[in-house]
């Protein structure tokens, strides 16, 4: 497909707003970085062949202090502190909590959502684990901000997308 146009526009859900890039390619809508099914809508990459990848870091990690994991004995703390639910996956990681707990697997969760970020910076400090993003196929800000304490970080990262980086970043990774 031959990309025509590109734009950004901000969708609108209960949640709140979010950007997303839309393209005209060939009559077809064309939609980077969500996972959309419906008819006439192909999701494609829309950067340009000379794109190249940098490190996604939005923190300095001189600003953060490690913080020791929960004492083995308690039940991991299990934060997700998404932007927007639909878009991180969030219905996807509830489920699958549930199904944990279901299997008698103990853990506390925290979702954080709607703290000014010195208040939820605070509540990460407590994490074990974070689930960042399960969707869109790559580590959000906040995977870089708990990786910044010392903490793991879960997120999807997709496959075609990890073609794209430096052999020693995805090896890294």
């Amino acid at each position: 497909l031959g990309i025509d146009a590109v734009e950004i526009r901000h969708h609108q859900d209960d949640i709140g707003a979010f950007p997303v890039a839309l393209a005209v390619a060939e009559e077809h809508l064309v939609v980077d970085m969500m996972e959309v099914e419906a008819p006439g809508v192909v999701k494609r990459r829309v950067l340009p062949a000379r794109a190249e990848f940098l490190p996604y870091a939005h923190c300095d990690p001189r600003e953060w202090e490690v913080v020791p994991p929960s004492p083995s004995e308690a039940p991991p703390v299990v934060l997700h502190a998404p932007s927007h639910r639909a878009v991180k996956g969030t219905r996807h990681l509830l489920a699958a909590l549930e199904d944990l707990r279901a299997e008698g697997v103990a853990f506390e969760f925290v979702l954080v959502e709607k703290l000014p970020h010195h208040e939820a910076r605070a509540l990460y400090r407590r994490a074990d684990l974070l689930v960042d993003q399960v969707l869109l196929g790559w580590y959000g800000g906040l995977a870089v901000e708990l990786t910044a304490l010392g903490k793991p970080a879960v997120a999807f990262l997709r496959e075609s997308d990890l073609a794209l980086l430096p052999r020693d970043f995805r090896e890294a990774i």
